[in-house]
Protein backbone atom coordinates (compact mmCIF):
# COMPACT_ATOMS: atom_id res chain seq x y z
CA UNK A 1 0.00 0.00 0.00
CA UNK A 2 1.93 2.85 -1.27
CA UNK A 3 1.06 6.15 -3.82
CA UNK A 4 3.38 6.01 -6.46
CA UNK A 5 3.85 9.06 -8.64
CA UNK A 6 5.11 9.24 -12.34
CA UNK A 7 6.47 12.38 -14.67
CA UNK A 8 4.07 12.49 -18.31
CA UNK A 9 6.37 13.67 -21.02
CA UNK A 10 3.03 15.06 -22.88
CA UNK A 11 0.89 16.80 -20.13
CA UNK A 12 -2.65 14.00 -19.39
CA UNK A 13 -1.37 11.29 -21.47
CA UNK A 14 -0.11 8.54 -19.32
CA UNK A 15 0.45 6.34 -22.06
CA UNK A 16 4.21 8.56 -21.92
CA UNK A 17 4.49 7.74 -18.33
CA UNK A 18 8.25 7.70 -17.45
CA UNK A 19 9.25 5.12 -14.35
CA UNK A 20 8.32 5.07 -11.46
CA UNK A 21 9.80 9.09 -10.00
CA UNK A 22 8.82 8.07 -5.65
CA UNK A 23 7.00 5.65 -3.88
CA UNK A 24 5.04 6.68 -0.59
CA UNK A 25 4.60 4.19 1.84
CA UNK A 26 0.86 4.68 3.61
CA UNK A 27 1.20 0.89 5.34
CA UNK A 28 2.03 2.47 8.82
CA UNK A 29 -1.57 3.85 8.90
CA UNK A 30 -3.58 1.16 6.81
CA UNK A 31 -2.01 -2.09 5.65
CA UNK A 32 -5.23 -1.45 2.89
CA UNK A 33 -5.46 1.80 1.78
CA UNK A 34 -8.71 1.82 -1.26
CA UNK A 35 -8.88 5.49 -2.04
CA UNK A 36 -7.32 8.88 -2.09
CA UNK A 37 -8.28 12.41 -2.69
CA UNK A 38 -5.55 15.38 -3.29
CA UNK A 39 -6.59 19.07 -2.45
CA UNK A 40 -6.04 21.57 -5.99
CA UNK A 41 -3.04 22.94 -4.09
CA UNK A 42 -1.04 19.81 -4.34
CA UNK A 43 -0.01 20.14 -0.33
CA UNK A 44 -2.03 17.81 0.98
CA UNK A 45 -3.82 14.43 0.16
CA UNK A 46 -6.51 12.37 2.19
CA UNK A 47 -6.74 8.19 1.91
CA UNK A 48 -8.81 6.07 3.34
CA UNK A 49 -8.09 2.85 4.67
CA UNK A 50 -10.58 -0.72 5.09
CA UNK A 51 -8.21 -2.41 7.64
CA UNK A 52 -8.85 0.61 10.27
CA UNK A 53 -11.79 1.98 8.84
CA UNK A 54 -10.25 5.56 8.90
CA UNK A 55 -9.69 8.44 6.41
CA UNK A 56 -5.62 9.60 7.39
CA UNK A 57 -4.55 13.11 6.81
CA UNK A 58 -0.81 13.69 4.33
CA UNK A 59 0.83 16.80 4.04
CA UNK A 60 3.66 17.79 1.07
CA UNK A 61 6.53 20.55 1.94
CA UNK A 62 6.52 20.77 -2.14
CA UNK A 63 3.40 20.72 -3.71
CA UNK A 64 2.32 17.42 -5.90
CA UNK A 65 5.66 16.24 -4.68
CA UNK A 66 6.06 12.74 -3.09
CA UNK A 67 9.13 12.74 -1.94
CA UNK A 68 8.36 15.92 0.48
CA UNK A 69 5.12 13.78 1.73
CA UNK A 70 4.77 12.71 5.66
CA UNK A 71 1.80 11.52 7.89
CA UNK A 72 0.00 14.82 9.31
CA UNK A 73 -0.66 13.04 12.66
CA UNK A 74 -4.71 13.64 11.66
CA UNK A 75 -7.24 10.89 11.52
CA UNK A 76 -10.97 10.09 11.08
CA UNK A 77 -12.77 6.67 12.07
CA UNK A 78 -15.85 6.01 9.49
CA UNK A 79 -15.97 2.35 10.99
CA UNK A 80 -19.04 3.40 12.98
CA UNK A 81 -20.97 3.66 9.56
CA UNK A 82 -19.22 1.30 7.34
CA UNK A 83 -16.43 -1.60 7.93
CA UNK A 84 -14.77 -1.50 4.71
CA UNK A 85 -14.70 2.24 3.18
CA UNK A 86 -13.34 2.60 -0.37
CA UNK A 87 -13.81 5.28 -2.07
CA UNK A 88 -13.10 9.37 -0.86
CA UNK A 89 -13.62 12.74 -2.55
CA UNK A 90 -13.22 15.80 -0.41
CA UNK A 91 -15.37 18.80 -1.52
CA UNK A 92 -13.59 21.61 -3.13
CA UNK A 93 -14.21 24.32 -0.39
CA UNK A 94 -12.89 21.68 2.28
CA UNK A 95 -16.41 21.75 4.53
CA UNK A 96 -17.06 18.24 2.94
CA UNK A 97 -16.02 15.03 2.81
CA UNK A 98 -17.85 11.49 1.22
CA UNK A 99 -16.79 7.96 1.68
CA UNK A 100 -17.87 5.21 -0.77
CA UNK A 101 -18.73 2.15 1.94
CA UNK A 102 -18.71 -1.57 0.45
CA UNK A 103 -19.56 -2.82 4.45
CA UNK A 104 -22.75 -0.49 3.76
CA UNK A 105 -23.24 -0.35 0.21
CA UNK A 106 -23.87 3.32 1.02
CA UNK A 107 -22.37 6.86 0.27
CA UNK A 108 -21.56 8.40 3.37
CA UNK A 109 -21.40 12.54 3.68
CA UNK A 110 -19.04 13.98 6.27
CA UNK A 111 -19.15 17.68 7.40
CA UNK A 112 -16.26 19.50 8.76
CA UNK A 113 -16.57 22.46 10.86
CA UNK A 114 -13.01 23.51 9.90
CA UNK A 115 -12.56 23.56 6.29
CA UNK A 116 -9.44 20.71 5.22
CA UNK A 117 -9.73 19.20 9.05
CA UNK A 118 -11.04 16.03 9.11
CA UNK A 119 -10.81 15.97 12.61
CA UNK A 120 -13.77 18.53 13.21
CA UNK A 121 -16.09 16.02 11.11
CA UNK A 122 -19.21 14.60 11.72
CA UNK A 123 -21.45 12.39 9.63
CA UNK A 124 -24.13 14.27 7.71
CA UNK A 125 -26.27 11.71 5.99
CA UNK A 126 -26.07 8.82 3.25
CA UNK A 127 -27.49 7.13 0.05
CA UNK A 128 -27.57 3.26 -0.36
CA UNK A 129 -26.28 2.19 -3.37
CA UNK A 130 -27.21 -1.24 -3.00
CA UNK A 131 -30.38 -1.70 -5.62
CA UNK A 132 -27.17 -0.81 -8.47
CA UNK A 133 -24.22 -2.82 -6.80
CA UNK A 134 -23.51 -5.14 -3.61
CA UNK A 135 -19.77 -4.01 -3.56
CA UNK A 136 -19.50 -0.46 -3.87
CA UNK A 137 -15.74 1.40 -4.32
CA UNK A 138 -15.18 4.50 -5.51
CA UNK A 139 -16.97 7.63 -6.39
CA UNK A 140 -16.51 10.78 -7.72
CA UNK A 141 -18.47 13.88 -7.42
CA UNK A 142 -18.78 16.18 -10.56
CA UNK A 143 -17.67 19.42 -9.66
CA UNK A 144 -21.02 21.52 -9.79
CA UNK A 145 -21.68 18.70 -6.69
CA UNK A 146 -25.13 18.04 -8.93
CA UNK A 147 -24.03 14.10 -9.83
CA UNK A 148 -21.67 11.39 -8.59
CA UNK A 149 -20.34 8.85 -10.37
CA UNK A 150 -19.72 4.88 -7.86
CA UNK A 151 -17.96 2.14 -9.27
CA UNK A 152 -19.71 -1.33 -8.14
CA UNK A 153 -17.19 -4.12 -8.40
CA UNK A 154 -20.37 -6.84 -8.31
CA UNK A 155 -21.68 -5.70 -11.74
CA UNK A 156 -18.19 -3.82 -12.85
CA UNK A 157 -19.80 -1.33 -13.64
CA UNK A 158 -20.45 2.72 -13.19
CA UNK A 159 -23.40 4.16 -11.86
CA UNK A 160 -24.90 7.65 -11.96
CA UNK A 161 -26.63 9.48 -9.30
CA UNK A 162 -28.32 12.86 -9.37
CA UNK A 163 -28.44 15.13 -6.54
CA UNK A 164 -31.41 17.67 -5.91
CA UNK A 165 -29.33 19.69 -3.58
CA UNK A 166 -25.77 20.12 -4.53
CA UNK A 167 -23.07 18.55 -2.31
CA UNK A 168 -25.81 17.11 -0.10
CA UNK A 169 -25.83 12.87 -0.54
CA UNK A 170 -29.10 12.22 1.27
CA UNK A 171 -30.61 14.14 -1.89
CA UNK A 172 -29.22 11.45 -4.24
CA UNK A 173 -30.99 9.22 -6.68
CA UNK A 174 -29.89 6.85 -8.94
CA UNK A 175 -30.37 8.56 -12.25
CA UNK A 176 -30.90 5.30 -14.54
CA UNK A 177 -27.53 5.88 -16.53
CA UNK A 178 -24.67 2.96 -16.13
CA UNK A 179 -21.57 2.31 -17.55
CA UNK A 180 -20.33 -1.55 -18.91
CA UNK A 181 -16.67 -1.98 -17.63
Amino acid sequence: DALKSFNLSTPWDITTASSQQYNFDLQTQDNVMTGHNWKADGLTFWAVGSQNNSVYEYTLTTAWDLSTASYSGNSFSVGTQDATPNGIQVKPDGTSFFIMGDGSNSAWQYNMSTPYDITTAVVDGSVSVAAQDLSAYGILIADDGLSFTMSGNAQDKLFSYNLTTAWDISTATYSGKEFDL
